[in-house]
């Protein structure tokens, strides 16, 4: 936001400012030009902000909408980071179906695929004392999800696909109006069904349904890149990180980003997104494969093969040439095949 570029002069204007201005002969300035503000007599303040601020937001919910995402995004965090402290404290005799989900959020979240194994363990307690309490189920969905995408181990009898489905429609069941379920099931149905169309148009409702939540834009991002818009993708992943520039998984948004920049060839971006990534995960397996095929196919063999490299030490058993039912684009996905194969690699 713009501050008084002369705050002498606001000073010395003392209690009624900026009462003591006329908007009908503020001149305006441009948010970004050198002087930022209202000039009223001898001084310029900060008037616009009480007076007409149409020289800065044309739309006045445009403005509001900016406004509640700051405060969101400045929020939100805190009471989860309090919530989770609090719940750690009590004695494990005692947690609550709440205190046991607001536990298992930062390790769904984390890439680190033996965390989920913990979360899920939690969720499943929270379910049981409380079988329709909807953001447990949504979070369990979103565990086993993460566990069968990052290459978890899983009990024997276990379908980490199936049961993300059944609890993702559980959870829906629970609350059709929660948007993060929505997201969840959207998402879901793309990546284990191939179902294009209804995920996404899931994933858009999520979003019109509450876009100031930085998990359901996430999912709505990576939803586009594997059925929708490139151009989507990335507004609703930066949007995402501006709500909570300090999101300890924004490495996720970020890695979205990169992707949406590789599929459109734009390899150079692609690398630049793909290494902010991993300066803020470093344990964060898709961004050294963006990162390896954006330089494969900027001819740096050599870099492309290190980044390919630590992905695999990351997960060893990672598919490299499978074929994901979640991307109804062909094409996208033959620029990640050829850049394994300018690194040398084959299909099995």
């Amino acid at each position: 936001m713009c501050k008084p570029a002369n705050t002498t002069s606001c000073a010395a204007e003392g209690g009624n400012e900026p009462a003591n201005d006329s908007a009908s002969t503020a001149t305006a300035y441009s948010e970004n030009s050198t002087v930022c503000g209202f000039s009223g007599g001898n001084d310029v303040d900060w008037y616009t902000f009480y007076a007409d601020d149409s020289a800065f937001f044309p739309d006045i919910f445009d403005f509001q909408d900016r406004i509640t995402a700051s405060v969101i995004g400045l929020i939100e965090p805190q009471i989860q980071r309090i919530e989770i402290e609090r719940a750690q404290q009590k004695r494990p005799d005692s947690f609550d179906a709440w205190d046991l989900y607001v536990q298992s959020v930062p390790l769904v979240h984390s890439p680190n695929v033996g965390d989920y194994d913990r979360a899920i363990d939690l969720l499943d307690r929270a379910i049981a004392l409380d079988p329709t309490y909807c953001p447990a189920l949504t979070m369990a969905s979103f565990a086993h999800e993460r566990r069968k995408t990052f290459g978890g181990t899983v009990p024997a009898g276990v379908d980490d696909a199936a049961t993300a489905l059944a609890l993702a429609q559980r959870a829906v069941s629970a609350d059709p109006n929660d948007a993060l379920a929505l997201a969840v099931l959207g998402w879901q149905r793309m990546l284990f069904r191939g179902e294009h169309d209804a995920g996404l148009e899931l994933c858009e409702r999520a979003v019109a349904l509450n876009p100031y939540n930085r998990t359901v834009l996430d999912l709505a991002a990576v939803a586009h890149l594997f059925g929708g818009d490139l151009d989507t993708l990335i507004a609703y992943a930066m949007r995402a990180m501006t709500l909570s520039p300090g999101a300890p998984d924004n490495y996720g948004c970020i890695t979205h980003v990169a992707s949406a920049h590789l599929s459109a060839r734009r390899f150079q971006e692609s690398l630049v997104w793909a290494q902010r990534s991993i300066d803020l995960e470093p344990g964060y397996v898709y961004s050294y494969l963006f990162l390896a095929v954006a330089n494969a196919h900027l001819g740096r063999v050599e870099d492309g093969l290190h980044a390919l490299e630590t992905a695999l030490t990351i997960r060893p058993d990672l598919p490299l040439f499978h074929a994901n039912p979640a991307n109804r684009f062909p094409d996208r996905r033959q620029i990640m095949i050829d850049g394994y194969r300018l690194l040398g690699l084959q299909p099995p």
